[in-house]
């Protein structure tokens, strides 16, 4: 697990009172798909499957800078996301071949 430490500005929503030009330090984890648990929230950011599984998964919407959840996670390895509203389930050899930011 490799740890990135973005720090900027950004205007942000806290307890409804909108905070406007203040510095916040936000850690962003880099991360596979396989390390993710659940309830987990993040984008990803690289889907290096195979070049003739490329267009199927981007058809599911697991693209890079998709949001997504982790809603479950099965016995056997697998993975099931919430991407755009639609529940994905991802087997464990294809997470892992997925890179993730989880914030």
């Amino acid at each position: 697990m490799r740890k990135v430490r973005v720090s900027y500005f950004l205007p942000t929503v806290t307890r409804s009172k909108v905070l406007v030009g203040k510095a916040y330090l936000i850690y962003i984890w880099s991360v596979k798909l396989s390390e993710c648990r659940r309830g987990d929230r993040g984008h990803l950011t690289s889907v290096a499957v195979q070049p003739c599984y490329q267009l199927r998964v981007q058809e599911l919407g697991l693209r890079p800078g998709a949001q997504f959840v982790v809603t479950n996670r099965a016995t056997f390895g697998g993975i099931v996301l919430n991407v755009g509203g639609t529940r994905v389930a991802v087997d464990v050899r294809s997470s892992k071949l997925i890179d993730v930011e989880v914030a």
